[in-house]
């Protein structure tokens, strides 16, 4: 499954849409992300003041990066 840019922001947020993410993450099924949601993550993170690098690498334990190649 792949996950996007709102389905991480809302995740990261830990709001009441997030949870859907939480259960998918604790799940048995293979989650990816792309490359590209990694950069509007750092947009979305800029933009509420925080450093991308804690959001990235979480990101990254979680999920599998797409080759773009």
């Amino acid at each position: 499954m792949l996950l996007d840019t709102s389905a991480w922001v809302e995740y990261l947020k830990g709001g009441a849409k997030g949870e859907k993410i939480a259960s998918l993450l604790q799940s048995d099924k293979a989650l990816f992300t792309c490359p590209l949601t990694l950069a509007e993550i750092a947009v979305w993170c800029r933009r509420n003041n925080q450093d991308p690098l804690p959001f990235a690498e979480k990101i990254k334990s979680l999920s599998a990066l797409l080759d773009l190649s």
